[in-house]
């Protein structure tokens, strides 16, 4: 069905078709050819939204395996920072308590050195009851050195394990283990200062318990570099494994997701505008057939 030609306003020939709209199917074709840049506009518009550019496993599937695993070692070495930080926070507590308790300890040994000397009653006595009073403040030093609700230097002494090394790694777990500070276990309980003699075999007592407490100090200094170094090492392996890897991998880059989202709009408009245009030659003709 056809009329080639009809004559319109001041005697102008405009050819119009009603089997073949060229127009229309030109505009047609250019959409069909935008389309699937629409599907790419809206995909970079959830990429920019979410400022990851794997949105789905359908978008890229080994780029969103790899950004996952990456996610998982993140996860990973967050947790053995962690520990890493937990174990610092013990050994510190722990040192801490220890430093004031060598503090009673050596006026202690000043103490029973004095007594090892000839002293008169008053002065013995005065002795006497100050060294029991630094034995019970190291007990309750002891008692109520805390970490997390957990005690650490008291009668059964600490032991814990921490997971400082990534995941997969051959690096075995750190165990710190803290011995007691009672007054009891550092045999500074019950001191006999009663004669020169006694007095001076309480000072050695006391010495032994210097050094059993200096020794467990040194041990908390090394846990506390060891720990240190942990933490360093792992936070820049967090920053290597988020900037080099899953940066690149997982996140969005907003400057060219939003210019590929702004060409394909561009894009389509042109194109819809064309098809509506295609369409309204043959639907004024139709309206003079009428």
């Amino acid at each position: 069905m056809g009329f080639p030609s009809l004559d319109l306003i001041h005697g102008v020939t405009v050819a119009l078709r009603i089997d073949s709209n060229l127009e229309a199917l030109s505009a047609y074709r250019t959409l069909s050819i935008a389309s699937p840049t629409q599907a790419g506009a809206a995909q970079a518009a959830a990429r920019v939204t979410l400022s990851q550019r794997i949105t789905a496993a359908a978008a890229e599937g080994s780029g969103l395996s790899v950004s996952e695993l990456m996610r998982s070692q993140l996860s990973g070495l967050s947790q053995a920072s962690r520990n890493a930080q937990t174990g610092l926070g013990v050994a510190q507590t722990a040192d801490g308590a220890l430093a004031n308790t060598q503090t009673l300890l050596t006026r202690m040994r000043d103490l029973t050195v004095t007594a090892s000397a000839a002293n008169p009653t008053n002065v013995m006595t005065s002795i006497t009851a100050e060294v029991g009073a630094l034995s019970s403040t190291i007990d309750t030093i002891a008692a109520t050195t805390q970490f997390s609700g957990q005690n650490l230097i008291g009668a059964t002494g600490y032991t814990g394990t921490f997971a400082v090394a990534a995941p997969g790694s051959a690096q075995e777990p750190v165990t710190m283990t803290i011995p007691a500070a009672t007054a009891g276990s550092l045999g500074v309980a019950s001191l006999d200062l009663s004669t020169p003699a006694s007095a001076a075999a309480a000072t050695q007592t006391v010495q032994g318990a210097l050094d059993q407490v200096s020794a467990t100090r040194s041990a908390l200094g090394r846990f506390k570099a060891m720990f240190t170094q942990a933490v360093n090492r792992i936070t820049v392996a967090v920053q290597n494994v988020s900037s080099v890897a899953t940066a690149a991998i997982g996140d969005s880059a907003a400057a060219s997701s939003l210019t590929g989202a702004t060409r394909t709009q561009i894009l389509a408009e042109p194109a819809m505008a064309m098809a509506a245009q295609g369409g309204e030659g043959t639907a004024a003709l139709m309206k003079l057939l009428a």
